[in-house]
């Protein structure tokens, strides 16, 4: 039911910040991009039809954030793209005791800070996830 839709701007990301998950501050739009290969697995005995077998998973993350100086979980961002470290992450698309949360490791491809004359700073982040994508709940 429509009425049970969850809006868009509940959805928030956590990363480590020195052991503990902290939340990323002012995010605008968070998204993960989860998927896995299929490798053909087709014989003569498939009656004319392909056959499928599913092959590995791997997952990306996008995130657009309001630019905010002195917050400890965007400077870990700028951090592991200039050191190249994995981080860890969670992301909540409901932040709420008992809802969903997608926890991982990743690696920061790509850190891009916009500074227009006519709106505010933003940085836009993409991520590529490294091994597990965990399925949790928020706690």
């Amino acid at each position: 039911m429509s009425e049970n839709a969850i809006a868009g701007f509940n959805g928030i990301l956590y990363v480590d910040v020195g052991g503990t998950q902290t939340k990323v501050a002012d995010i605008r739009e968070v998204s993960i991009s989860i998927s896995h290969d299929a490798f053909e697995s087709t014989s003569h005995d498939d009656s004319g039809w392909r056959a499928f077998i599913t092959g590995r998973r791997s997952f990306t993350m996008s995130a657009e954030q309001l630019y905010i100086t002195g917050d400890a979980a965007q400077e870990v961002l700028i951090d592991r793209v200039l050191d190249g470290a994995k981080f860890d992450f969670e992301l909540r698309p409901y932040d709420s005791s008992g809802e969903r949360e997608l926890s991982g490791g990743c690696y920061i491809t790509s850190w891009e800070l916009s500074s227009p004359n006519d709106d505010v700073m933003a940085v836009s982040v993409e991520m590529q996830g490294s091994l597990t994508l965990s399925d949790g709940t928020v706690t």
